[in-house]
């Protein structure tokens, strides 16, 4: 799966098409990001969601966006980066878990 990669933040007013564009393919990669584990792809797809969202909201309080084509999609993105959050949380307490296993089991070894 090609990951959406984090867009440099633009303070040049993106058409909205194109933000919902990025939102759509966004949505599709949390949801197939539920089932990995790959904390690498989460922390990318986590970083483009919060570049996206950021974008989202300077043109929204900069430049009088209306939000109505996006509001589902940031609705969507928002409730899978919690879990994405949630996952990332998993993964990173997960390899401390396995990093204390292995050092628990090389002083076993070493005595």
């Amino acid at each position: 799966m090609a990951l959406v990669m984090p867009q440099p933040v633009s303070r040049s007013a993106i058409p909205e098409e194109t933000l919902v564009s990025r939102a759509n393919a966004l949505i599709d990669q949390g949801y197939a990001l539920q089932d990995m584990q790959s904390l690498q792809d989460l922390e990318v797809w986590d970083e483009a969601v919060n570049e996206l969202l950021e974008v989202i909201n300077d043109q929204v309080l900069n430049d009088g966006m209306a939000v109505t084509r996006l509001k589902y999609r940031i609705e969507c993105l928002l409730g899978l980066y919690g879990g994405v959050l949630a996952s990332i949380s998993q993964l990173q307490q997960g390899q401390k878990d396995r990093t204390g296993d292995l050092v628990r089991q090389r002083q076993s070894i070493t005595g």
